[in-house]
């Protein structure tokens, strides 16, 4: 391989393209390590919550307000939602009534 390079088999063009692989495995790497740690943290957030969640509300409301991770987010919204959804049957109901 080195002789495509140094032999000028390859061509001028084998620097770019060696350059650009370069930059793109940087890129791959880079966006590896980002999302391993996203897991890592959403992973204790989760082992955290699941603790918690077992009875009452209140809790967790603190802890994920404390916590900036992707997990917690979500469950900042479905419990924010919790007690101002309507039980299922209401909402077939008035599928029902729309169709009439």
């Amino acid at each position: 391989m080195t002789e495509f390079f140094l032999d000028g088999d390859g061509g001028l063009f084998m620097w770019p393209i060696l350059f650009v692989f370069i930059v793109g495995m940087g890129i791959c790497g880079e966006r590896l390590h980002h999302l391993s740690r996203t897991k890592n943290k959403s992973r204790n957030m989760w082992d955290l919550l699941h603790t918690v969640l077992v009875g009452e509300f209140d809790k967790p409301r603190t802890v994920i307000s404390k916590d900036k991770s992707t997990i917690s987010q979500m469950m900042g919204m479905g419990l924010a939602r919790q007690g101002v959804v309507r039980p299922r049957e209401d909402v077939e109901g008035m599928e029902c009534v729309k169709k009439l």
